[in-house]
């Protein structure tokens, strides 16, 4: 006979929950449910009434988190309404990925040469146009925002209030020099103190003056759990690919060429929509 605490164990190691039945007493008896440990919880940061992602297969849906009644000590769970529960076709001991919010910084390129063929522009619009979409795979996050070239700047902190992000974005302008470490030390200094899963993702159009220097960088990041995914655009000799692929693969990120920097936006919100897997975490005792 199989322990269910083991087996529990387990599949909350692989970074997977499973639907038991309805909770005594509960608002709605109907409606089976998915626990959450506590320290998956402190762990990354999230609390009642925040969202987290239930992936089965190619489906992913959002889902609440809500405390429990006395009969479960107050435990913080998942209810999978009817709705989810038909999607999943699930039932009770079914295993189910979770996919909790993420702390995304996206580290964007000023340089100089981010002002030809409205690189900037493109940019600008790429990041306004994500972080005005409504779809809960990209509101569920905290998201903040680096400007490099010569020096690095804080556009804007790490934050799930993203209004005012598009107004601060709109007075970035190309100049300078395009060192690349200081983004990516700046967005790593900001994730420093987050327990949720980080992420940065650096657009850029060039080579940085100190490529070694950036390398550095995304060792440190890998040290402190922080995943990179590189976005280039354009052609030719101004853009070092071969770096921007290494500090994705280094960092377990993804690296994308965007060969007309129009499409840009195209390749944003899936970026920011595929979420990673829940690493693995010790299931309370």
């Amino acid at each position: 006979m199989i322990n269910k605490n083991k087996k529990m164990q387990k599949y909350s190691q692989d970074g997977i929950v499973y639907v038991e039945r309805s909770l005594q007493k509960d608002e709605n008896t109907s409606l089976p449910f998915i626990r959450l440990p506590g320290n998956l919880l402190k762990q990354f940061g999230i609390s009642e009434y925040e969202f987290v992602l239930l992936k089965k297969g190619m489906l992913r849906l959002p889902v609440q988190i809500r405390k429990t009644i006395e009969e479960d000590e107050g435990k913080c769970v998942v209810r999978l309404s009817p709705r989810v529960k038909e999607a999943f076709k699930s039932v009770v001991n079914d295993p189910l990925h979770i996919v909790p919010p993420e702390c995304i910084v996206l580290v964007v390129d000023t340089s100089g040469s981010m002002e030809e063929e409205n690189k900037l522009v493109y940019a600008k619009e790429a990041i306004i146009s994500l972080v005005t979409n409504e779809t809960k795979s990209v509101t569920m996050n905290h998201i903040g925002v680096v400007e490099f070239s010569s020096s690095a700047y804080m556009i804007s902190p790490i934050t799930r209030e993203f209004q005012e992000i598009p107004e601060k974005i709109k007075n970035l302008i190309a100049d300078g020099s395009t060192e690349m470490y200081l983004g990516m030390g700046k967005a790593r200094d900001m994730l420093k103190d987050k327990t949720n899963m980080k992420r940065i993702i650096l657009l850029s159009d060039g080579q940085p003056q100190k490529p070694d220097l950036a390398i550095r960088e995304a060792e440190q990041c890998k040290k402190k759990g922080v995943i990179i995914d590189t976005i280039g655009f354009g052609e030719g000799e101004n853009i070092d690919i071969d770096l921007l692929k290494k500090i994705a693969a280094m960092t377990g990120g993804k690296f994308f060429h965007v060969r007309e920097i129009r499409k840009l936006s195209s390749v944003m919100l899936p970026l920011v929509d595929d979420k990673k897997y829940l690493p693995a975490f010790t299931q309370d005792q």
